[in-house]
């Protein structure tokens, strides 16, 4: 009895260690801030700090709102053996629901350090803005020398550039 308790110590002893020997954390992200309703590029790090090898380190995203994974992605990754000190760092591709709320948006990833060890939790934060500009557009002037346009951004977002197209009209030359 003495015997199946020491090796019951040992194991919970082991199993609280293992738990100590990984750093996981969100290195960035692209673009910064994100925008609703586009894609973002996370980085997370795994980094093995303890003094012996992890055999097998796993880490997985965990969709939710307003995070989705893309279908090309895998959101489990078998990471391999990371020796003392090495550290893998995996990129997932991320969808935000075009209904996001904008400001700072939890997203979740889970770890371990084993095939049967448990998982740990990590949730970093995303700031997510609004994807949505808007424009007023105004005809000021008309006359025989050109037309005056003016364009108001009106929307919550800055605009980098606008293509305007007009059309050939029959009265006009």
């Amino acid at each position: 009895m003495k015997k199946i308790l020491l090796i019951l110590f040992a194991l919970i002893v082991s199993i609280s260690t293992v738990s100590a020997l990984s750093y996981v954390e969100l290195m960035k992200y692209d673009p910064l801030p994100a925008q609703a309703g586009e894609y973002v590029d996370v980085w997370i790090k795994f980094l093995n700090k303890g003094n012996t090898d992890l055999e097998h380190a796993f880490l997985r995203f965990k969709p939710s709102y307003p995070f989705s994974l893309d279908p090309t992605e895998e959101a489990e990754r078998d990471l391999g053996k990371l020796k003392e000190g090495q550290f893998s760092i995996q990129k997932y591709k991320i969808r935000i629901d075009p209904n996001a709320i904008e400001g700072e948006n939890p997203i979740y990833f889970e770890y371990k350090e084993c095939v049967g060890c448990v998982w740990t939790e990590i949730n970093p934060i995303i700031n997510i803005i609004e994807a949505h500009t808007d424009f007023e557009i105004v005809v000021q002037e008309l006359g025989k020398e050109g037309t005056s346009i003016a364009i108001a951004n009106i929307g919550k977002n800055p605009a980098n550039s606008i293509t305007i197209k007009i059309p050939k009209q029959q009265d006009i030359e």
